[in-house]
């Protein structure tokens, strides 16, 4: 790796293996961080090659991201923070997949770890705010559910703590009912059956003014490891190749690639 292109404030402490993610608001890298300890494997969110746009943004969820990690990082159901600055943060590295890859059908002892996560989040006083994304909801290799990406977290008080808790709750158990439905008990059903009036008001009003500014504007789509190359490159890529008459079928897949984030190569099946 080019040593410019460590961030200056991880300057000989930082080797990056591979680009998980880039967007306007940071890019996440996984590599190897040396701490007080020795090396270790670790993700770095950096914000220092971002469009000068977003930086004010960046920096509000790098702060964020910050303060919830080294809240509840030492709890074990997130990663731990081992360094923050200004325009970088790093955190542990876990061993596990993202949700919608590891798809746990079936798996109730993870919906119970996961279930006893949330329970630590709330018990620290943190709302994760972005729980509808099953990339944010990890399988360890232990078999355990662990939280990741907190930029959009917060610490509210009162009712807006309550309305924020229990949103992650109804998040939680939308996931439950996809992959272990029986599983559910008449109470969660009832849960899932009522949005509280923040959730309906901002599907009514803000969440169109984020979809056109994110998707429209910035033309970012939220999907970890995927991206809008995934979303909107891949069906075309596919349609071109099966309008061959040798194809009989694609398969797209995503890589990381450090300079546009995420790459799209094919397999083509004659």
């Amino acid at each position: 790796m080019d040593e410019h292109d460590v961030p200056a404030e991880l300057a000989g402490r930082w080797r990056r293996s591979v680009v998980l993610k880039r967007d306007v608001f940071s890019i996440v890298e996984r590599g190897t961080f040396r701490g007080p300890d020795g090396d270790i494997d670790a993700v770095v969110r950096r914000i220092d090659d971002v469009p000068w746009w977003t930086r004010p943004l960046a920096r509000l969820f790098l702060r964020r991201e910050a303060r919830a990690l080294a809240l509840i990082g030492p709890l074990g159901i997130a990663p731990r923070l081992l360094f923050s600055g200004e325009r970088v943060l790093v955190r542990s590295f876990i061993d596990g997949v993202p949700l919608h890859i590891a798809r746990p059908v079936g798996d109730r002892g993870y919906f119970r770890s996961a279930r006893a996560a949330l329970r630590k989040l709330h018990g620290a006083r943190v709302c994760h705010n972005d729980l509808a994304k099953e990339q944010n909801w990890l399988r360890g290799a232990d078999g355990r559910a662990y939280l990741t990406d907190f930029q959009l977290s917060a610490r509210p008080s009162g009712k807006m703590f309550r309305l924020a808790a229990y949103e992650d709750l109804r998040h939680y158990l939308k996931h439950k009912r996809s992959y272990v439905p029986d599983a559910l008990t008449a109470a969660e059903r009832r849960v899932l059956a009522r949005k509280s009036w923040v959730t309906v008001a901002w599907m009514a009003t803000g969440k169109r003014v984020y979809l056109w500014v994110t998707r429209g504007l910035f033309r970012f789509t939220d999907r970890e490891g995927g991206g809008p190359r995934l979303v909107n490159d891949a069906p075309l890529i596919v349609a071109k190749l099966k309008g061959r008459a040798d194809v009989r079928d694609v398969v797209v897949v995503a890589f990381p690639d450090r300079r546009v984030g995420t790459g799209t190569p094919y397999r083509t099946f004659s």
